[in-house]
């Protein structure tokens, strides 16, 4: 008798949820502490303020501790304990200065690392961010990035990606997303989709198409290892048009609980802010948004 394999586990050791306390962060949180139920990893509630020109003055002069600092203190506390499931180890991390901060304390944490963080609901990323932090913090952080954007509705009790959706060029520089992508269908048991979506510019005649679709097939072949296929089966797709809608349109026709993408999408996030294809995708998508710097 042939033994099935056993799943394998998420390997993570830290969740990291960037918070600025706002309303639009919680749904964010939520997502963090699950996530962190999930895979036994550590929440960190993480937290930057910029001290008021007062308060530096107060602790400067050695006196106590600011209220604003310990409001801060505080507010961080009860979102950590909040957000953890029963039993998940927690911790609190309070930065002072511009929330860009956040990114060298990221990458100084042991092991693996997922940040969360979430967006308001007029499209800018949520903390206190000004100009284009949140546009840094998507292109500076090495570890992958989980943002929940304004559309995304309240995750329920237990963390569930039935459906994941990978967007692929398959480029090189594509290839670590699509590893984490198999990586999470499996730790899921998700039906997981790979699309690879082709402008007019890519496609010149129906032959050329062709062609491009037994490439993308044998491509397929070597992402998805046999083991894999015991716990998911991929579906693969092939669509022309403009990639943003498609992914958008695939994701509602599919009931897809993950969009994953990779570094060549977060490049395009240079773009002026709110333009780029990985931005417009979290600010419009029903459902989070896991972007792979490397």
């Amino acid at each position: 008798m042939t033994m099935k394999p056993e799943r394998p586990e998420l390997s993570l050791d830290y969740v990291v949820f960037a918070t600025d306390f706002s309303g639009h962060s919680e749904v964010a949180g939520q997502y963090a502490g699950l996530f962190a139920q999930y895979s036994g990893a550590r929440l960190v509630a993480m937290h930057s303020f910029i001290p008021l020109r007062p308060a530096i003055t107060v602790e400067m002069e050695g006196f106590t501790s600011t209220e604003q600092r310990h409001t801060a203190e505080k507010n961080l506390e009860e979102v950590a304990a909040r957000l953890a499931p029963a039993e998940t180890r927690w911790q609190t991390v309070l930065l002072e200065g511009e929330p860009a901060e956040m990114v060298a304390r990221i990458e100084q944490l042991p092991g693996s690392s997922l940040l969360v963080m979430g967006t308001q609901g007029k499209g800018r990323i949520q903390h206190h961010l000004i100009g284009s932090t949140a546009e840094d913090l998507l292109r500076s952080v090495t570890c992958p990035v989980m943002t929940v954007g304004p559309n995304v509705l309240t995750p329920g009790k237990t963390l569930t990606f039935r459906n994941i959706l990978y967007a692929t060029d398959f480029s090189p520089e594509a290839m670590q997303a699509a590893v984490y992508a198999v990586t999470l269908a499996q730790a899921f048991g998700a039906h997981l989709h790979i699309l690879n979506v082709l402008t007019l510019d890519e496609v010149g005649s129906v032959d050329e198409l062709h062609a491009k679709q037994r490439a993308f097939h044998r491509e397929l072949n070597k992402l998805v290892p046999d083991e894999a296929r015991a716990f998911m089966e991929p579906s693969s797709y092939v669509e022309l048009g403009e990639v943003r809608e498609r992914i958008l349109e695939h994701a509602k026709a599919h009931r897809i609980d993950l969009i994953v993408v990779g570094p060549r999408s977060i490049e395009k996030v240079r773009m002026p802010f709110g333009r780029g294809l990985t931005y417009r995708l979290i600010a419009e998508a029903e459902c989070p948004v896991m972007t792979l710097r490397q």
